[in-house]
């Protein structure tokens, strides 16, 4: 399971995780991994929100290169995006 503000945001067995990351928030977590090799990591831009303050639509709204007009309104359900494979977005990357 991976969590962001308090839900499930992708849910899948660790190495289909690691090799296809379907939430824009787990590759942000991926991509921020240090590597043996040393290189810059890549943060993930913003602030997880406060709890009390959501915003009404996509809890990561804000912080993600996918944000649309309907993420900002519509809080997506957890669903499979493949077999064993469940993401909480209204774009998962296939």
């Amino acid at each position: 399971y991976v969590m962001y503000a308090g839900e499930i945001v992708e849910e899948a067995e660790t190495f289909a995780l690691f090799r296809q990351p379907r939430h824009p928030y787990t590759q942000g977590l991926l991509r921020a991994i240090p590597s043996l090799e040393g290189g810059a990591l890549t943060p993930i831009p913003g602030a997880v929100p406060e709890l009390g303050a959501l915003p009404p639509g996509c809890r990561f709204c804000g912080r993600c290169p996918k944000e649309t007009a309907d993420c900002r309104e519509r809080h997506p359900a957890l669903e499979t995006v493949a077999a064993g494979h469940r993401a909480r977005c209204l774009h998962p990357e296939e």
